[in-house]
């Protein structure tokens, strides 16, 4: 009898749990993450990134990983550079945002939220406000970001080294510790 009520509970439990699976995931053929790195105070160097994966699953929590490995600059050389002194990509081949997002509050209509997000860039995570513009179809869910999103190498615990031998490459100009980010990001629903 006591093996009968043990069964009937595992069933129950196995039918009534709700197992937590993908919403939506990221579509990297069509996402971009955008920065701009400044030299000298005046010297604007556009990048993107195109090398993402991630995934927002049925309860709004999202992860999204971006590989510095997959910058372009227009500059072969300085995407080496970029990886291999300032991001250590060997050592932190990932930056990590994840967080959760209200879906409830995400229907048909376009609307702006700020999202908290815990950013993890070279092993040190901080706590940001994202504001965003969501925008919802049958198939899709867009999300961009409707300010530069700033991010300051200091908040990172990021050496300054890391800037230093960047600067070094390039005759010893200064390169601001502080990048305007902007989030175009185009999730599949599943």
């Amino acid at each position: 009898m006591k093996k009968i009520y043990t069964y009937i509970t595992v069933i129950m439990f196995l039918f009534l749990s709700k197992p937590t699976f993908s919403k939506y995931q990221l579509d990297n053929s069509i996402s971009t993450i955008s920065y701009a790195s400044i030299k000298k105070q005046y010297i604007v160097e556009p990048a993107t990134i195109t090398t993402l994966t991630g995934s927002i699953n049925e309860e709004g929590v999202f992860q999204v990983n971006i590989s510095p490995l997959g910058i372009d600059s227009l500059n072969p050389i300085r995407d080496k550079r970029l990886n291999e002194l300032f991001f250590q990509s060997n050592k932190y081949p990932n930056i990590e945002v994840s967080g959760k997002v209200n879906l409830s509050e995400i229907d048909f209509m376009p609307i702006k939220m700020t999202i908290p997000a815990n950013i993890t860039l070279l092993g040190n995570t901080k706590k940001m406000q994202i504001p965003l513009l969501i925008i919802k179809s049958k198939d899709y869910l867009s999300v961009s970001s409707t300010n530069h999103i700033i991010i300051n190498s200091d908040d990172f615990s990021i050496p300054i080294d890391n800037l230093n031998k960047l600067a070094e490459t390039v005759g010893g100009i200064p390169i601001s510790n502080t990048v305007p980010v902007i989030v175009n990001l185009i999730f599949k629903a599943l």
